[in-house]
């Protein structure tokens, strides 16, 4: 029984199905010219499952990239045709078929090298096949073609953002003007883009609308911001491009900001925050902040300096040894930056899937397809164990910045849900198993000593250690950086 558990979860997890019940072939693919106009009879409309990295291809010193992606049906054929040269041209996708045969298991990338003399700027289009088994019968969107279009472009827009000078702080009812800049730092003019603001506070320009930049332009654009009483207030100026925009630098697009309104009494000074002031009496200085008022040892709370003890925390590096193949791991340190792409800046381009497992399903992160669109899990925490591919041939060492973990309420309780669980270890030291306490019952707690590359893995494995509650234990505690797999009841 304990062998069926272990080769279920880990097929299910990590190798996806293996079922050699495949989908027919498509044969030979009979799309002709160009697909202009109204959807072709021999093609399918693709819905979600079918979609492009960028919808606009951008050329830069000639040559550019064409990403596309499969998913939400079970099977997709390992061949897909892009429009160039005047031809349906093959391509294959990134991902290895299932052994013997032309289908690949799940979701499909592909990332495909072109010139600007195969696609000068205009409209193109991709095709793919994809299928899955509904009722004991192949569905696979009516046996054609699902068709996509994108478009070229010669250049890269890159419009950056900055906001210019406004007042960090400011008296009640004291409207404050707020100068930001639009540049434009890219190789081809961008037309008709919007300029949006927000804000809780009222603003006097809510949009700029129809803006055009020249390569190498600047423009800069004023409004004026009046916040409704005294507290912190934020506001965020952001690019809306149209269709033909749709490359911005994600960084620069983007500009939020924030000021501290007060009000005063007559002649009196009063912090507004451990670091910071204002004065009634005295000028209100631009985008800097002035010294304190409070001595040291004391903090600005409600507009006075108190006594805060406050218990100091000292940032510190960890590693994790990885090696090749998948992973189970979690963080023994509190990133100082959850954002995954910065906790494992170290080992980047040597990993090629991040996988977490939460109540309402798998999150998962591609390096390749990192925004939020296309890779769901974007941060990473002490509180979920997560799997890892290392593409690497040779062990990789994980390094990351981080604080130590905070000891947590007597009443900590691992929140499980049915089925298999992926968890943590959320204490700065180990922890005896039998001391934890879990939202269910559970058959079996296991982790791999290493990796995991082919095969089903049991417990009377090597690199295999399992804990039953009532009978075999190979471990007894919880570890900082490892990873557990739990199975409830």
């Amino acid at each position: 029984m304990k062998k069926i558990i272990m080769m279920l979860f880990i097929s299910m997890l990590i190798f996806g199905c293996s079922s050699q019940d495949l989908p027919p072939e498509p044969g030979a693919f009979t799309g002709s010219g160009q697909a202009t106009g109204a959807l072709p009879d021999w093609a399918a409309d693709p819905g979600s499952k079918f979609s492009m990295g960028q919808a606009r291809v951008m050329m830069q010193g000639g040559v550019g990239k064409v990403k596309a992606k499969v998913t939400g049906d079970q099977y997709v054929y390992n061949q897909g045709y892009v429009y160039m040269n005047g031809n349906w041209e093959p391509f294959s996708f990134s991902e290895e078929a299932l052994e013997g045969s032309n289908w690949i298991g799940g979701t499909a990338n592909a990332d495909i090298d072109v010139t600007q003399d195969q696609m000068p700027e205009g409209k193109y289009y991709m095709v793919a096949y994809s299928c899955s088994k509904v009722a004991d019968l192949w569905e696979c969107n009516g046996n054609k073609w699902m068709l996509q279009s994108f478009d070229v472009s010669g250049g890269l827009p890159d419009l950056a953002l900055g906001i210019t000078s406004w007042k960090e702080f400011s008296k009640l009812n004291e409207p404050v003007e707020v100068v930001f800049t639009i540049s434009n730092n890219g190789q081809s003019k961008v037309e008709s883009f919007d300029v949006n603001i927000q804000s809780v506070c009222s603003v006097s320009q809510e949009n700029f609308l129809g803006l055009n930049l020249d390569v190498g332009e600047s423009l800069d654009y004023n409004f004026m911001v009046n916040c409704p009483a005294v507290g912190e207030y934020s506001f965020n100026i952001r690019i809306d491009p149209q269709q033909q925009i749709d490359e911005l630098d994600e960084n620069n697009n983007i500009a939020d900001n924030a000021m501290s309104i007060y009000e005063c009494l007559s002649g009196e000074t009063k912090c507004v925050s451990d670091r910071s002031y204002t004065s009634c009496t005295a000028e209100n200085k631009w985008s800097s902040l002035p010294p304190s008022p409070c001595n040291p040892g004391l903090v600005c709370q409600e507009g006075k300096c108190v006594v805060v003890t406050i218990p100091p925390t000292e940032d510190i590096t960890t590693t994790l040894t990885l090696q090749p193949g998948w992973n189970t791991f979690s963080l023994p340190l509190v990133p100082v930056d959850d954002y995954i792409v910065e906790v494992l800046k170290s080992i980047e381009g040597k990993y090629a899937t991040v996988r977490g497992f939460y109540p309402d399903g798998a999150k998962v992160f591609d390096p390749e397809w990192s925004s939020a669109s296309f890779s769901d899990l974007q941060t990473l925490d002490v509180e979920h164990g997560y799997q890892i591919k290392i593409t690497d041939t040779e062990p990789v060492t994980l390094s990351y910045v981080g604080t130590p973990i905070p000891a947590p309420s007597v009443d900590f309780e691992y929140q499980l849900f049915e089925g298999w669980n992926v968890i943590s270890m959320p204490y700065a030291e180990p922890k005896n198993i039998a001391d934890l306490s879990f939202s269910r019952g559970y058959s079996v707690i296991y982790y791999v000593e290493g990796a995991v590359n082919h095969g089903a893995e049991y417990c009377d494995d090597p690199k295999v250690f399992c804990y039953y509650p009532d009978g075999l234990q190979e471990f007894t505690q919880f570890e900082p950086g490892k990873g557990y797999t739990i199975d409830t009841i």
